[in-house]
């Protein structure tokens, strides 16, 4: 299911960039570790019937802030994303596949420098491709491939 037919036409084939795990602007003020850490050293000192919920904001601040960040870049290091005449192919080491008969072109949200996202709708709802070199110009190529060979 997952993997490429032998009627398969490769459209496009890419990954996503890579770039810093820990991106500036990115976290919230309790999600700064530094933070937790003052609210826990506080509490013990001078509220010791909140010491467990500050020791739980905490932890919470570690996986925003360093947990969830690390998770996605070690996803996004072994994903690979194929487009094909019949199909769209995501492989993080499991592969799905999404007929191209359920999808509309494919949407773009892309920074200045010209990495974005790229979303596919769907009646199963959303496929996304994350951080595309060019996502203006992958859109356009999946588009006119698209539209000469109608599904």
């Amino acid at each position: 299911m997952g993997t490429l037919s032998p009627g398969d036409v490769v459209v496009w084939s890419g990954a996503p960039r890579r770039g810093p795990v820990f991106a500036p602007g990115t976290g919230k003020l309790l999600a700064i570790p530094g933070v937790g850490v003052v609210l826990v050293v506080l509490a013990y000192f001078f509220l010791p019937d909140v010491f467990w919920l500050c020791m739980l904001i905490t932890l919470w601040g570690l996986v925003e802030s360093v947990g969830l960040p690390l998770v996605r870049a070690f996803t996004l290091r072994r994903t690979v994303y194929t487009v094909t005449d019949q199909r769209l192919l995501i492989s993080t080491g499991i592969q799905r596949s999404t007929s191209r008969a359920n999808l509309v072109e494919p949407t773009v949200t892309a920074g200045p420098d010209g990495v974005g996202d790229l979303f596919f709708f769907g009646a199963d709802g959303p496929v996304r491709f994350r951080n595309i070199e060019d996502a203006h110009r992958v859109r356009d190529l999946i588009a006119e491939s698209w539209a000469d060979d109608p599904a």
